[in-house]
């Protein structure tokens, strides 16, 4: 077959067809003329080309070869709707303002696909992105420098021009170089670590965006020292390296008014190992962070592609949009650099057990290949929506909205954005004051009106609150909270004309001014807090010890799976040590204790299945006994938000919580006692809580202190303003 050729897309090969009467040109790894290619029908080339999805850790292993037929006819319309299938209609008024960036990245390959699937210049809406990124060029692996990834597309079919053609509506038009694909192997190595190849590659570069015509680059090697995730595989020069590469690009960019760009992995490991952040940031335009593929096939259990902020379930605490663009700004990176991604597709599953269909539920492979983008483990929005609208799949959404929703149906599964979840990540671009949003990639949403949301559902979302002006006013940050409850608050100065702050001089320390039979001064630390960009920061280095007699860490959290507990942040914990640094306050005299639980940590059963289980309960105690002495804590403070009434629901958990949380109260107490720990326990002020979830006689039996949270009593929740912690009756 002389026309067929594979590519990688998203992970798997597939099978395409040169449109007639063109051959597939194996040396060149193009469609080319019969004449150029003179094929003698041996078989089907594998070419290993340059990559067509924007993929993130971890690699999945190499994927089976899909052949899926190209038809020629596009598929029969839909049948109705099932009842009750509804999806959110968007309307596309309004236009973009300019305030925020709005980057679309175009795929060269989308016209390869069949039917309603196939995506080309003339379908890109020119009024839904300030800038378009073509994706993608490659590099060539001799000669080190730019070339065309498709030439039958980019040139003989003049997409480069019609997609750049998109400036006559004030767009930028960028070319992206890289991919997935192409940062295999060590060419992008090679590059960045000679500086006479770094300039070959900048004079060539020039050239080439010149002649086609685009604004700029956008650099997308995944990644420097950490090639394709795997961070030993590259050297550690590559950080710097690419750091002067970035730095040169800029430097012969800028007299040209050339934008340069890139797109950076969400991975902490990867951020630290391969970019200097502070650098790219200086040079940069603008930084597109792919806050996705967080989770997918690679993981064997299901999990969402791309969720916003920690879930007490997941295995690794940091992989969240959240986390990311807090660790990318703790990094140097400026709020007016940083371009939030988000995906227009889902990572799909295939379960193991129909039944069990939850997050983390076994998954032995990827979901199978959508009709259109014909990838195992991967579906474009419009074809989950068409699944949900049209073929009767079950959507389940997160009540704390810490990712979007997931649906599924038989052993199938998929997790994905949907226009709340979008439209909830635009407005923290807008509260966060980053510079804008980025899109992966304009030819998967449901640019047809397929689901009936109009065309571009999900981009004239966006479009809706990134189009409005910047607020004149201060927008206000997310904090990042154990307890979702709390409103937010922007670290600052209380000021006021007519207000005046009595100012306190500080005295001697409470411990020298209380015996240890009097008075304790109890003070949580909480991990989190380093995360706050300037004042308010707060590091271990802050705290006054002699503010304290005892010092609480705040939080490590109950592993779902294992009932042990386990670090809630390990990079705040272990890797910038702050274990170690809040536990030596000690020698001051203060007594250092860790926390387990908090708000989210509470939310669902895995503490009441502990507590309710003897063999569980033993198992916990041996463990955080070795725990706590190995992290030097003098002892635990125990944190579940509340036996009984989970997260203030007394309907929620099993009458026997009260009694059980008793028992693990004495069989802790009795294992403490030798190596000489404390045991306490912070409580709810609520007197239906407090009946429903404690036998108070044994609190008081078995625990060193405890410290009743007399706060909170007021607060959003109620739509009415309130005190948060009132101390006697008010007449109102």
């Amino acid at each position: 077959d002389c026309s067929s050729y594979y590519m990688c897309v998203h992970g798997n090969y597939q099978r395409f067809t040169c449109q007639q009467p063109l051959q597939w040109n194996k040396q060149k790894k193009i469609c080319d003329w019969a004449t150029n290619v003179k094929c003698q029908s041996t078989g089907v080339t594998h070419p290993q080309g340059p990559s067509v999805v924007v993929a993130d850790e971890p690699p999945q292993p190499p994927p089976p070869i899909i052949d899926l037929p190209s038809p020629v006819q596009p598929p029969p319309p839909p049948p109705p709707p099932p009842p009750g299938a509804s999806l959110e209609p968007v309307h596309a008024g309004g236009a973009l303002s300019g305030d925020y960036m709005v980057v679309c990245y175009f795929t060269n390959w989308a016209w390869y696909r069949p039917g309603i699937g196939k995506y080309k210049p003339d379908d890109i809406d020119p009024s839904i992105c300030t800038h378009i990124v073509y994706g993608f060029a490659v590099l060539d692996y001799s000669n080190l420098v730019i070339k065309p990834h498709d030439s039958w597309a980019d040139l003989d079919n003049k997409f480069y021009q019609k997609v750049v053609a998109q400036q006559r509506h004030g767009t930028k038009v960028t070319l992206a170089i890289g991919g997935w694909n192409d940062s295999a192997g060590d060419k992008y190595s090679r590059l960045v670590n000679d500086p006479a190849a770094r300039r070959k590659f900048i004079d060539h570069v020039i050239t080439f965006i010149e002649k086609y015509g685009f604004d700029g680059l956008d650099l997308d090697w995944e990644y420097p020292k950490c090639w394709q995730v795997d961070c030993n595989k590259g050297p550690a020069s590559d950080k710097q390296a690419f750091a002067d590469w970035v730095r040169e690009l800029s430097e012969a960019f800028k007299p040209r008014g050339l934008l340069l760009s890139a797109a950076v992995s969400p991975s902490k490991k990867v951020i630290d190992q391969g970019y200097d952040v502070p650098v790219l940031n200086r040079y940069m335009d603008w930084i597109a962070v792919m806050t996705y593929d967080y989770h997918g096939q690679w993981d064997k259990k299901t999990g969402h592609v791309a969720p916003s902020y920690y879930h007490p379930d997941d295995d690794i605490d940091y992989f969240n949009m959240d986390f990311t663009i807090r660790y990318w700004l703790e990094k140097g990176a400026s709020r007016n650099k940083i371009v939030l991604g988000m995906p227009m597709y889902g990572q799909s599953f295939t379960l193991n057990n129909p039944q069990v269909n939850g997050l983390n539920s076994p998954a032995r492979t990827g979901g199978t290949a959508g009709e259109f983008t014909r990838a195992k483990g991967f579906l474009a929005y419009y074809e989950i929506c068409d699944r949900i609208r049209n073929r009767g799949w079950t959507v389940v959404k997160d009540p704390e909205n810490r990712m979007g929703p997931y649906a599924y149906s038989g052993n199938q599964w998929v997790s994905f954005d949907d226009v709340d979840t979008i439209r909830r990540k635009s407005e923290y671009i807008r509260k966060m004051g980053l510079a804008g949003g980025m899109v992966w990639a304009l030819d998967l949403d449901d640019f047809r009106n397929r689901c009936g949301q109009g065309a571009h559902p999900l981009m004239n979302t966006i479009k809706s609150v990134l189009g409005r002006t910047r607020s004149t006013s201060s927008e206000l940050s997310p904090s990042l909270s154990m307890h979702p409850q709390l409103p937010s608050t922007t670290p600052g100065r209380l000021s006021s004309p007519s207000v005046t702050i009595t100012p306190v001089t500080p005295t001697t320390s409470v411990q020298a001014a209380s015996h240890s039979d009097e008075y304790k001064v109890v003070c949580y630390f909480t991990n989190w807090s380093w995360y706050r960009q300037g004042e308010g920061k707060y590091l271990p280095e802050d705290i006054d010890s002699s503010l304290c007699t005892h010092i609480i860490y705040g939080f490590a959290v109950l592993d779902s799976s294992r009932l042990q507990i386990k670090p809630h942040d390990t990079w705040a914990d272990y890797d910038n040590k702050f274990y170690q640094k809040v536990t030596a306050h000690k020698k001051n005299g203060v007594k250092v204790l860790v926390a387990i639980g908090g708000w989210n940590d509470s939310r669902g059963s895995k503490y009441s299945k502990l507590v309710n289980n003897p063999a569980a309960r033993r198992k916990f105690t041996a463990h955080v006994v070795k725990f706590i002495l190995k992290h030097n804590f003098d002892g635990l403070d125990l944190d579940w938000e509340y036996p009984k009434c989970w997260q203030v629901d007394c309907k929620k958990g099993p009458a026997s919580d009260k009694p059980a949380f008793s028992a693990w109260l004495k069989e802790l107490s009795e294992a403490f006692a030798p190596h000489g720990l404390l045991l306490t326990a912070a409580v709810s002020p609520s007197n239906k809580v407090i009946d429903a979830g404690y036998e108070i006689p044994a609190l008081n039996r078995y625990l060193d202190w405890i410290a009743v949270m007399t706060y909170d009593y007021h607060g959003q929740w109620d739509k009415k303003t309130g005190h948060v912690a009132p101390m006697y009756p008010h007449p109102e």
